[in-house]
């Protein structure tokens, strides 16, 4: 039992307190701080009946769980969760207040369309304020390094890790939407190995599915990342990171709009952590050069491989003008001292040194890079320089 003269003062320690105690808690008291941790507006401004009811047990309940935590009572507990809400998001109890005088009138679609614009608006307020800036960046870097980014999120996550799927697609980074069509979604992530990842989303009630696929990859040692709503998500202790989105919700339809801001931020973030282009694509013919991966000289050589589908007939031909190119190349190289760039399209050289003549004897070799070193699609990548 908390020490009750000395209960956490503020939402952050009574939440760490919850985390740690929560899976040694009776399962009721489990059951009300699960419910606390994803659903903080309603403790905040519910009556005990009310948060009762949506929390599935007794008012009563509510009282042993606060006197857990170290209070007195149940409205010692409540004011945390309301001064969480008067320092991070000002005004937010009467926008409350004008959401319950409008439900009356929640037929008339332009108070739905404001109804929803503020539940919007709250979870994305929510979410900037309570991000941990070191796990996003923790989870950024792990996709950025991955070969393959395995997305899952089915249900109502679907359209999360579609947009995902889209954006990485237009931004040349390899992904695969599990889409768990047939019931294939076991055999869809079958190829991922440690050197990819996986990215999971998925909200209370958790799709099982979603669930079992998260479990199944992280068995076998690939890094998981998810998105998901409470420490006591199935996904929370698998995820190296997982971040927390609670959204809010308006006559019981929970926005998405902070689950999809974040999707944006991280497949942005991703895009120029790899050194992707993230605007209108590669400029040719002007002075800017893309920000892709900078190599050193001895990973530029070490990259040259013949592709698996390379015409068998063709190889002693190929020798013979790889080997008349590399000198050339070697030479270029010392000159470039690591201007030479890697991108899905191939080596891309300055623009000052496109007068390279070996260019079109590695473009006939259809020499490619390994997806190791530029981590994009295994298409052959074509050494060129920008026009």
């Amino acid at each position: 039992m908390t020490d009750t003269e000395n209960p956490p003062k503020d939402f952050a320690a009574l939440k760490a307190l919850i985390v740690e105690r929560g899976p040694t808690m009776p399962r009721r008291l489990t059951q009300v701080a699960t419910f606390a941790l994803e659903h903080p507006d309603e403790i905040a401004f519910g009556t005990v009946a009310s948060i009762a009811t949506q929390a599935g047990v007794q008012p009563s309940t509510l009282v042993r769980f606060s006197q857990a935590m170290g209070y007195q009572g149940f409205s010692d507990l409540q004011d945390i969760f309301r001064d969480r809400l008067r320092e991070r998001i000002p005004n937010y109890q009467e926008r409350i207040e004008q959401l319950r005088q409008h439900a009356l009138e929640a037929t008339k679609p332009n108070v739905i369309l404001h109804g929803f614009g503020e539940t919007g608006e709250r979870s994305i307020a929510a979410l900037r304020a309570k991000l941990d800036p070191a796990l996003l960046d923790r989870a950024v870097e792990h996709l950025a390094r991955a070969e393959t980014i395995y997305l899952i999120g089915l249900r109502r996550s679907f359209p999360i890790s579609s947009y995902m799927a889209y954006a990485f697609g237009k931004l040349n980074i390899r992904s695969i939407l599990i889409d768990a069509v047939g019931g294939l979604g076991p055999e869809q992530l079958n190829f991922a190995s440690k050197k990819d990842a996986v990215f999971a989303v998925s909200f209370t009630p958790y799709a099982s599915e979603t669930v079992a696929l998260a479990q199944s990859a992280h068995a076998k040692g690939v890094p998981l990342i998810s998105i998901t709503d409470s420490p006591f998500s199935p996904l929370a202790p698998i995820s190296d990171p997982w971040l927390e989105v609670s959204e809010a919700n308006f006559e019981g339809f929970r926005s998405m709009a902070a689950t999809l801001t974040l999707a944006m931020t991280l497949t942005v973030a991703v895009a120029e952590r790899r050194g992707k282009v993230v605007n209108d694509g590669p400029r040719i013919g002007g002075s800017q050069m893309d920000e892709f991966d900078v190599l050193s000289i001895d990973e530029i050589l070490e990259a040259f491989v013949y592709p698996p589908e390379f015409p068998e007939a063709a190889v002693e031909q190929a020798t013979l003008r790889r080997d008349e190119f590399l000198p050339i190349f070697m030479e270029k190289l010392e000159e470039w001292d690591g201007q030479a760039r890697v991108s899905g399209t191939g080596l891309l050289l300055p623009s000052q040194h496109c007068d390279l003549p070996a260019c079109g004897v590695a473009r006939d070799l259809r020499i490619r890079c390994r997806a190791s070193l530029y981590r994009n699609a295994p298409s052959p990548a074509i050494c060129s320089a920008t026009a």
